[in-house]
């Protein structure tokens, strides 16, 4: 297999939490290590995925899919093929070095945030920022590192656990970067945002949108779930945000009490630092593209037509 099994898993979370795992999730103490070893099992004697089969990133999965075992399997596939397969996935948005002056040169900027602490409902908060017209960087970098933030990010269980909320300031959105999303590259980001990650995305802030970028913005909803769809949410001003992100959780330059972003973005940045290793280790997967079973295509009762692969039993 692609990675060691590693050490059992131990809650560390407290009372509190594993009451909420336990209602939103279904993640039953008793039960927990059980279906991490049927999925590890699954893993093992599955025809065209490799996979890391430690506790720890098995667990993602299960808790992305509330514990459905056949969630589950359907999440870790997508995954794999998302980051490896040449065929079906999107592998130059996935296994890149944190090092990569591209990068680092965006954490420079301050694009991604990763906001202290958690809402008054536990979740985790990353805003991000469009970065102006540069000619260093393109849509290709800022999608590249969205991926990469977000896999740093599900580390934390909390946010495994209860979601993650995202901002995104789209005031410096330019012309060029709408252009970057062709249908086909708009279809395979949601693809592997909405089916991929093994998160729980609770709600999607926008700020400061410009007409042109509105546009976008609704022809994106064309491929995400109802429910996902649901979850996005525009504002015209930040009053909106204060009532769901408390302003004591928000940068100063947002009317919050967080501190400076130049701050926030340095602790983003040394975060990206001392987990270069992890984030090297998910690349221990892989697809065997000449064994993809072909897909079905299915209507999902909304006007658009999915595709669907059988999975291996």
């Amino acid at each position: 297999m692609a990675s060691q099994e590693g050490e059992s898993y131990v809650w560390t979370l407290g009372d509190d939490v594993e009451k909420i795992a336990k209602n939103e999730i279904n993640e039953l103490p008793e039960d927990r290590a059980n279906k991490i070893e049927l999925l590890r099992q699954w893993v093992k004697k599955h025809p065209y995925i490799d996979s890391r089969t430690d506790d720890r990133f098995l667990l993602k999965f299960l808790r992305a899919a509330k514990f459905s075992l056949l969630r589950a399997q359907e999440k870790l596939t997508d995954y794999i093929i998302a980051r490896t397969s040449q065929i079906e996935g999107s592998p130059e948005w996935f296994n890149t070095d944190p090092n990569d002056k591209n990068i680092q040169g965006l954490l420079e900027y301050g694009v991604h945030i990763v906001l202290p602490g958690t809402d008054p409902l536990g979740r985790r908060v990353i805003m991000v920022r469009q970065i102006p017209q540069v000619k260093e960087f393109s849509q290709h970098d800022m999608t590249r590192l969205l991926f990469m933030s977000m896999e740093l990010l599900l580390r934390d269980e909390l946010a495994q656990i209860n979601g993650i909320v995202l901002i995104v300031d789209c005031e410096t959105m330019f012309t060029g970067a709408v252009a970057f999303w062709t249908r086909e590259r708009m279809k395979r980001a949601c693809k592997c945002w909405q089916d991929a990650l093994p998160m729980r995305m609770k709600a999607a802030h926008y700020l400061q949108m410009p007409a042109f970028v509105n546009v976008m913005f609704e022809f994106c909803k064309i491929f995400l779930s109802r429910k996902m769809a649901k979850r996005l949410h525009l504002h015209s001003n930040l009053n909106g945000l204060y009532q769901t992100v408390p302003k004591s959780m928000l940068p100063k330059e947002y009317g919050g009490g967080a501190g400076p972003l130049s701050e926030l973005k340095r602790a983003w940045i040394e975060e990206f630092s001392r987990s270069r290793e992890y984030l090297l280790s998910l690349a221990a997967c892989r697809v065997d593209d000449t064994k993809l079973p072909r897909k079905e295509e299915k209507d999902d009762g909304w006007g658009m037509v999915g595709t669907y692969r059988k999975l291996p039993e």
